[in-house]
């Protein structure tokens, strides 16, 4: 479906979808899957949501990114509104000079390695309501469609939907305190 015809979409069905949505009873369409090729000769599989799927997770986005950013650590580069690798090496270079040491983490294939029942809990402690997380846990277990096959995973967040910037980011919040309790300062980017 293009965007102009999940417009039209929206048009005619706007009070069915917002009363599922409202019931708990949406449930997603599943995620087209697509593979590339990363600089080490392996593979990232990327996903793709439908036309009215990707319209309602960019408002669930929208919120969570309202909520979450301002509990965030503003030493947090990424995914974030006005924030990047620019602002990451930065701030790097003015607190680089003054620390003897520097510690690089680089989690092997995070997002594919994010614990659905830790992260549930991360959103309950953001008070989100029952029903709102439930529905991202929806959109996070999306059966995958790729070459004819049907996947399903039951860890780790499809790369390419819109939530998963900010639920990495949260998903890694209490690393980010305990380090800065323990170093000072936690400077953190992710580049997937």
């Amino acid at each position: 479906m293009t965007a102009q015809g999940a417009e039209i979409w929206l048009e005619i069905n706007y009070d069915n979808l917002l009363e599922q949505l409202k019931a708990g009873k949406y449930q997603p369409q599943p995620l087209l899957g697509f593979s590339v090729s990363k600089k080490n000769g392996t593979f990232r599989q990327l996903v793709k949501p439908c036309a009215v799927d990707m319209i309602i997770q960019k408002a669930l986005k929208d919120y969570l990114t309202e909520r979450i950013e301002p509990v965030l650590s503003p030493h947090i580069h990424s995914y974030l509104p006005n924030r990047g690798v620019t602002t990451a090496v930065k701030e790097f270079c003015v607190y680089g000079a003054k620390y003897r040491y520097v510690l690089k983490l680089d989690p092997s294939d995070y997002f594919n390695s994010i614990d659905h029942t830790v992260l549930e809990k991360a959103l309950a402690e953001m008070e989100f309501p029952k029903a709102f997380i439930k529905l991202i846990m929806k959109f996070i277990n999306a059966p995958v469609v790729e070459n004819e096959k049907t996947t399903r995973h039951h860890c780790g967040i499809p790369q390419g939907i819109p939530t998963a910037p900010i639920l990495a980011d949260w998903y890694l919040y209490p690393l980010d305190c305990f380090l800065e309790e323990r170093a000072g300062i936690c400077i953190r980017w992710i580049v997937f």
